[in-house]
């Protein structure tokens, strides 16, 4: 059934019904079949306004999302999975820590490893503002143990790493 037709099946529905009807519940996560925006989180009109599906349903069974807080997904979740046990309450920082892999600019292909211009590797992690390093090693695996010590005594939202 097209998107339309599914729309106008479901317009008289309460909100809280509308979401249900487009979640298709695995053994793990709840994942949104509706429109989804560019970046592949789920989208539901409520009253006239688009919302993210994964924050209308964290609202509908946990409670309300407090000011200056996003909803941070696990890092094995899809951004259109609605289950409220896969999100938990973070600040612009916190969520940003839970982040998976090296940036496209990388050259070691290891997250926050990178080569100094003398030829050794180091490590680095930004924490609240402030670029944290690890010292120049020897080889990329070095600075990468160096990196993820780094990351696990200054993030307190990076799951991957744990």
């Amino acid at each position: 059934m097209d998107g339309r037709r599914e729309s106008a099946r479901n317009r008289g529905l309460p909100p809280d019904a509308r979401l249900w009807a487009r979640v298709a519940k695995t053994d793990d996560c709840w994942l949104w079949t509706g429109a989804c925006n560019d970046v592949g989180y789920g989208q539901i009109r409520i009253d006239g306004k688009l919302k993210y599906a994964h924050r209308f349903a964290y609202e509908l069974l946990v409670g309300p999302i407090p000011p200056g807080m996003m909803l941070d997904h696990r890092h094995t979740c899809p951004k259109h999975c609605v289950n409220p046990a896969h999100l938990r309450l973070a600040d612009k920082a916190q969520n940003a820590q839970n982040h998976v892999g090296p940036t496209r600019r990388s050259k070691s292909g290891i997250r926050g490893v990178y080569q100094h211009d003398c030829g050794k590797w180091y490590g680095q992690t930004k924490y609240r503002g402030k670029v944290h390093g690890t010292g120049l090693r020897n080889t990329p695996e070095e600075a990468a143990s160096a990196v993820l010590e780094l990351r696990r005594s200054l993030h307190t939202h990076n799951d991957l790493d744990r």
